[in-house]
């Protein structure tokens, strides 16, 4: 049986279990980062430690799921850097589209290998902010102060929001159908061509 276009539950949920925690995050993130209410700073920060570590145990699962689940998927996140540029160029108005194979196009395979570095990455710099005298003040030292290590950890952020910015678009944009994959499961008007893949309904050069 074809799989292709299909979203199994464990996917979705863990889709759904990223998306909230990562807006739970950005939001409760831009407040600490510039509070305009002092009342709930206590709040807000229980969101985002709590968020965060949601966000961690949810990735460790997918990641486990993608190599050793029921419907494993890895095979679908094989990078293929010699061919972003077209992808690039294509996203920028410069070239017309590219035929490629598969679900995801090079650039997407490259920003969701990305997401697990990415967020140790922001796991280190959140915990060294919120214990600054804790296990990680080395690193702290090493970075050249607290206001570095919160200049890595906003960059981080946007790096975020730009994945999923680029996510939002390749699927409103060029592959409509798998909004509704990720709710009911299967793709609607699914064709398993190259001509329904997300950042690449592509007509052949």
């Amino acid at each position: 049986m074809n799989d292709y276009g299909k979203r199994y539950l464990p996917q979705r949920i863990a889709h759904l279990v990223n998306l909230m925690a990562m807006v739970l995050l950005i939001v409760s993130g831009f407040y600490i980062y510039r509070p305009f209410a002092e009342s709930i700073m206590g709040t807000m920060r229980y969101i985002h430690y709590v968020a965060g570590f949601i966000l961690a145990l949810n990735v460790v699962w997918r990641v486990y799921y993608s190599f050793l689940g029921k419907h494993k998927d890895y095979f679908e996140f094989k990078p293929e850097l010699g061919k972003i540029l077209p992808v690039v160029k294509y996203y920028l108005f410069m070239e017309k589209k590219v035929a490629i194979k598969g679900k995801y196009n090079p650039l997407q395979k490259l920003a969701y290998l990305t997401i697990p570095f990415l967020i140790i990455y922001q796991g280190i710099t959140g915990l060294a902010l919120a214990y600054p005298d804790g296990a990680l003040a080395g690193f702290i030292f090493a970075t050249g102060g607290l206001a570095n290590v919160r200049a890595l950890h906003y960059l981080g952020t946007w790096i975020f929001i730009s994945i999923a910015l680029l996510h939002v678009y390749a699927m409103l944009f060029e592959a409509p159908q798998q909004f509704w994959a990720m709710f009911f499961g299967k793709e609607i008007d699914n064709q398993p061509t190259s001509t329904n893949q997300v950042g690449i309904n592509v007509r052949p050069k």
